[in-house]
């Protein structure tokens, strides 16, 4: 992600609290990882394990993640733990709690998993989130008024999101859009009355960029198998989707789509600038200021304000966790200094379904 690291430690009780949250907010879709969660929570051992984290990282994930990549690694003899986890033996063949299993497992490789939680980050390219970035995006264009968008992605990991307009979109009800036959297809569902606009035609994009203070390399057969790690275990079709995501990344050439090192905020100013007039900049994110130190949320308030001071219009796309279980899908426009925003939807986390908004506000 492309916040400063915060190197004060998670308390156990604040760390407790964040773990039973987050079982409440993926039970349902993640049976095991609901059931861990709680598990782990109770457990002052494991809870030791996870305060590992870096702050503002979520510790949760990144413990399920850290042994979830050791799981996929591989090597003889397979563990017990294994056998809960559809990912690693195709079908789970274990029924019962897996608690146990998992507690074992933490202390056989707690130096394993202490080192990945302290140095790995949750970044997660959900490219499923790109069937909610489309509507957006289409949005965008219209407001560009046939100008191209020159996109900017903060906290872009792999870069998978912006290469948005190659993949295919099933919204249901035949409603089919992006690039006919891309191996990358993403089903997402329209829930409510109200349906997000979905043109036959892509936008227009003229540049995409991303930052991030540790890039994935799609190349780098580790990065991917942590990009892999990252998405839950019963999540195998997600996990197909990521897989095909990052071959058509790797046949990207970089003068296409590329990802900066370094901190949003310092990054993002140069490379705004450097967007001709006749692009109009559209900075989007996916789950990742949330990660942002409070004051750095701000700042990136305050730096694209004062950026848009000298264009007639710089466009932002966000689409964060909300405390409700759901993203928000919000749109901002700066122009000339002022900002407007409008609330367009609410998404599932993975892009998995899309509630517009009948009057976007």
């Amino acid at each position: 992600m492309s916040t400063r690291p915060n190197p004060e430690k998670h308390s156990p009780e604040g760390l407790a609290q964040h773990f039973v949250r987050y079982a409440e907010g993926v039970r349902a879709s993640s049976p095991l990882y609901g059931r861990l969660l709680l598990a782990v929570a109770d457990d002052p051992d494991l809870l030791a394990l996870a305060g590992a984290a870096r702050r503002y990282q979520p510790a949760g994930l990144l413990l399920l993640a850290a042994v979830h990549y050791l799981l996929l690694r591989g090597g003889e003899p397979r563990p017990p733990l294994a056998a809960y986890y559809p990912s690693v033996v195709d079908a789970a063949t274990r029924t019962g709690d897996p608690a146990l299993a998992f507690r074992r497992f933490c202390l056989v490789h707690q130096e394993e998993i202490r080192e990945l939680i302290a140095s790995r980050r949750v970044q997660t390219n959900e490219v499923g989130r790109s069937a909610c970035l489309l509507p957006a995006f289409t949005l965008a264009s219209r407001m560009a008024r046939g100008r191209p968008l020159a996109l900017v992605e903060v906290g872009a990991s792999a870069g998978l999101n912006l290469l948005f307009d190659r993949y295919t979109y099933d919204y249901g009800d035949g409603v089919v859009r992006g690039e006919a036959g891309s191996s990358v297809r993403i089903s997402c569902s329209l829930r409510g009355a109200s349906r997000p606009p979905l043109p036959k035609a892509l936008p227009r994009v003229a540049s995409r960029v991303g930052v991030d203070l540790h890039p994935v390399d799609v190349r780098d057969p580790d990065a991917r198998l942590w990009q892999r790690a990252l998405v839950w275990p019963e999540h195998t079709a997600r996990a197909k989707t990521l897989r095909r995501a990052l071959e058509v990344a790797r046949s990207t050439p970089p003068s296409v789509a590329s990802v900066e090192s370094g901190d949003a905020l310092t990054v993002v100013p140069s490379l705004l600038k450097a967007i001709p007039e006749e692009a109009v900049p559209c900075v989007f994110h996916t789950h990742a200021v949330y990660q942002f130190a409070p004051q750095d949320r701000e700042g990136m308030d305050i730096l694209l304000a004062e950026l848009s001071t000298q264009r007639d219009l710089l466009l932002r796309v966000a689409l964060e966790p909300s405390d409700a279980g759901h993203s928000v899908l919000s749109l901002y426009a700066y122009r000339y200094g002022r900002q407007e925003k409008r609330r367009l939807a609410v998404c599932d986390y993975h892009g998995m379904w899309l509630a517009w908004r009948t009057t976007p506000s």
